[in-house]
């Protein structure tokens, strides 16, 4: 089984025919006020499996993450991968919402994603604090 594509984004579908569609794809958000609540996101998992992977139930785990390495939030999904005969491969998507994710303050979270128990890759996202700062206010007044 190997990881094709990790993403965050605002919005992501399959269509009929199985092609993954993202819509706004990033690794950084500005917020204006904290604490605050994210907007919805959808962290997108593209894998390609391989004749051994076949026949086996498998597990997508994503934990999200402080800076500081504390659990915020942890999201599993086990799905079964049908025989695959030697040679062949087969693609799938894995798109899992995130909805009112709660921040108090700028920082680096980190979205780990997992396949079958084994750390896969990490994506970033960035909270940047977007309020403006006193020397900003004092040249809007100046």
């Amino acid at each position: 089984m190997e990881l094709k594509i990790a993403a965050l984004a605002d919005s992501a579908n399959l269509s009929e025919d199985g092609k993954l569609n993202m819509l706004g794809v990033f690794d950084r958000v500005v917020c204006r006020n904290f604490p605050t609540v994210l907007p919805d996101m959808v962290v997108v998992v593209r894998l390609v499996l391989e004749y051994t992977d076949g026949m086996k139930r498998h597990q997508l785990t994503v934990r999200l993450l402080d800076e500081d390495g504390n659990l915020i939030a942890q999201f599993e999904d086990e799905f079964d991968i049908a025989k695959l005969e030697p040679g062949d491969s087969s693609s799938l998507s894995q798109l899992m919402i995130l909805r009112q994710i709660q921040v108090q303050a700028s920082q680096n979270l980190r979205f780990e994603i997992l396949l079958d128990g084994q750390r896969s890759t990490v994506l970033d996202l960035l909270i940047i604090d977007g309020r403006p700062s006193r020397d900003d206010t004092d040249q809007l007044q100046g």
